[in-house]
């Protein structure tokens, strides 16, 4: 039981991490996003945590990949695949795609670029975004609570039944003990 309690800090201890490292970032500016469809892999597979920098429209060029926002609600990261400097739009296109997006983008649709990801955390993150995966997480959590407080009480009943048992012994040593002076008294 030692070893679920190791496994249940350290699972704490990295979402702390991740949680903390998350915050910090969103505070410096930087923009953190999951991959949930296929449409850059190999590069960035489904579940991937991607982290975005801002960037100026006149620094991007082609082959970077950038975030940036549909109409909606709609996030979508892919890479740049050619830039109109006259028009000042882009057009971009998913690794796995066949054909580059049908829509141009402009400055104020671009999130950021992305500097950093890190493959399979964003599952995390997408399963924190639905209600089943916030009841999933708080189910593990209450069950790994139960599991640590019965593993106590356990602990707690096997001392005190340790203790009573070495009384017990205690006393059958001294008794013994006694019957055998008495033994002895009585041959005499």
């Amino acid at each position: 039981m030692k070893v679920i309690s190791i496994i249940s800090n350290i699972i704490f201890y990295i979402i702390l991490a991740i949680a903390a490292v998350g915050i910090i970032l969103r505070l410096s500016g930087f923009g953190l996003y999951s991959v949930v469809t296929p449409s850059m892999t190999p590069a960035y597979p489904v579940g991937s945590l991607i982290i975005t920098s801002p960037v100026e429209f006149d620094e991007l060029k082609e082959g970077d990949v950038i975030t940036f926002a549909l109409s909606g609600n709609t996030i979508v990261t892919h890479r740049v695949y050619s830039v109109d400097e006259s028009k000042k739009t882009l057009i971009t296109k998913g690794d796995a795609n066949d054909t580059p997006d049908r829509f141009e983008l402009s400055g104020k649709d671009i999130i950021g670029k992305v500097v950093f990801s890190v493959p399979y955390i964003g599952f995390l993150s997408i399963l924190l975004t639905t209600s089943r995966g916030i009841i999933l997480l708080v189910g593990i959590a209450v069950a790994m609570l139960c599991i640590f407080a019965a593993y106590k009480l356990f602990l707690k009943s096997r001392e005190a039944h340790d203790s009573e048992s070495k009384e017990n012994t205690k006393l059958s040593v001294d008794e013994n003990e006694k019957l055998q002076e008495d033994s002895k008294t009585q041959k005499k």
